[in-house]
């Protein structure tokens, strides 16, 4: 009876030992990876959503300030008129000064003639008193308190010779002629002089509205420089994201493809993934040849209990996880001055090998961990030798340090995250895996 318990339970442990060597342990972790690809997919859904709301809220503004250059270019166009039309006024008051100097010429000839008449005049009265004639015509040149009241009173004078009659006659007439072109040019002038002031005001005017409406404008482009940039950002995420599903299927499929030849925990494409393939795909070809496999030829560093490796061996920390300068430091920064080589902390597969602003180079990579996704960020790199969809292996070089992005100086900015890379949301002090 003993016995065939023993057999029983020995079958059981047999069974029990197939099971977990054909995959059904794997399949529970293989699960997890699964729901976590459908989180990321909800994330990129989310993200698709604020893309097209970015979008539209572009448009909009693209609508307001197409409405904006219309009113500026319709200000434009008055001004360009008012503009003219000073020019036209500034050109009739020359004319005018033209006309006030031939005018002035004009004036002199006649007050000379009206002199001359006057002098004449005077000898005229003067010789009739002299050869007898009417004494009123004297008296009246002598009673006059001026010229002009002279000839006033001469007028009126009926013993008054036709021929100095004709004389006084010329005289008021020209008098009257040359009032009246004073009056005339001063008039238009004047009219000339407020239409002037009136443009000017005008001018004045648009030119307000033209520098508010040039403000608006020049604050809504900036409004929409923002949204473009916060789109850029949005579209970035959603890029991320799709990369790291895409790793994370690499790993999940590498995972399977493991289970499946006998759970021996490597799959044919990291068995395979060395230097060949590194090459192939190095990004920076001016250091191809330091790229795939360890720097120097030497082994990876051991790795820690936690199954991660320095990223930088050998180089010290220079700035740790937590604040720094009242803001948040995500990571941790290695730095040393040469040529250092930067190594996969983990195995994984390429999710991110660009460049951004702020990080500069960077790599991220996406790490099946147990069953749980862990993802790697190497930034500020001079070069990098790996691209986005590309396995690589525990201590692979995958860059060089470098200074790029915001950086003041050489060093690698490495962060840990658990889960997929959401900048500093799902962040970790990496010194707890190192």
């Amino acid at each position: 009876m003993m016995k065939k318990r023993m057999m029983k339970a020995a079958v059981v442990l047999t069974v029990a030992g197939s099971l977990i060597s054909s995959g059904v342990q794997p399949a529970v972790a293989n699960s997890g990876v699964n729901a976590q690809i459908s989180d990321l997919k909800g994330k990129q859904q989310e993200v698709e959503t604020k893309v097209s709301e970015k979008q539209s809220e572009i448009t909009k503004l693209d609508g307001e300030l197409k409405e904006i250059q219309g009113k500026i270019d319709s200000i434009r166009s008055k001004e360009a008129e008012t503009e003219k039309k000073l020019a036209e006024a500034e050109e009739q008051l020359k004319k005018l000064e033209d006309e006030i100097l031939e005018l002035q010429e004009e004036i002199k000839i006649l007050e000379e003639r009206i002199e001359e008449r006057k002098a004449l005049i005077e000898q005229r009265a003067v010789e009739s008193y002299q050869s007898g004639g009417d004494a009123s015509y004297l008296e009246v040149l002598l009673g006059s308190q001026n010229f002009g009241d002279f000839v006033s009173k001469a007028t009126t004078m009926t013993t008054i010779a036709e021929h100095d009659r004709d004389m006084l006659d010329e005289h008021i007439a020209d008098e009257q002629k040359l009032q009246e072109m004073k009056a005339a040019v001063e008039e238009k002038k004047a009219a000339v002089e407020a239409q002037k002031q009136e443009l000017e005001a005008l001018k004045q005017e648009l030119v307000s509205k033209r520098e508010e409406m040039d403000k608006l404008r020049g604050d809504l482009d900036q409004k929409k420089q923002q949204l473009e940039n916060e789109l850029g950002e949005i579209i970035s995420e959603e890029e991320i994201l799709k990369n790291q599903e895409a790793a994370l299927q690499a790993e999940l499929n590498k995972q399977e493809e493991a289970a499946s030849n006998g759970g021996s925990g490597q799959s044919s494409a990291n068995r395979s993934n060395g230097k060949s393939k590194s090459s192939s795909n190095a990004v920076s070809s001016s250091s191809s040849s330091s790229s795939g496999g360890n720097s120097g030829g030497s082994s990876a560093p051991a790795a820690s209990s936690a199954g991660f490796i320095h990223p930088a061996p050998g180089v010290g920390v220079y700035s740790g996880f937590g604040m720094r300068n009242g803001r948040p430091h995500n990571g941790v920064d290695f730095s040393s001055r040469g040529h250092i080589p930067i190594i996969a902390s983990q195995s994984g597969t390429v999710s991110n090998s660009g460049y951004r602003h702020d990080y500069g180079n960077w790599i991220t990579i996406t790490h099946n961990v147990n069953g749980k996704q862990m993802t790697t960020l190497y930034a500020h790199l001079k070069e990098r030798y790996v691209a986005a969809g590309e396995s690589v292996s525990q201590g692979q070089t995958i860059g060089l340090m470098g200074s790029t992005g915001d950086s003041t100086g050489q060093h690698l900015h490495f962060e840990i995250h658990e889960g997929p890379f959401r900048f500093g949301a799902s962040a970790v002090n990496p010194m707890k895996y190192l």
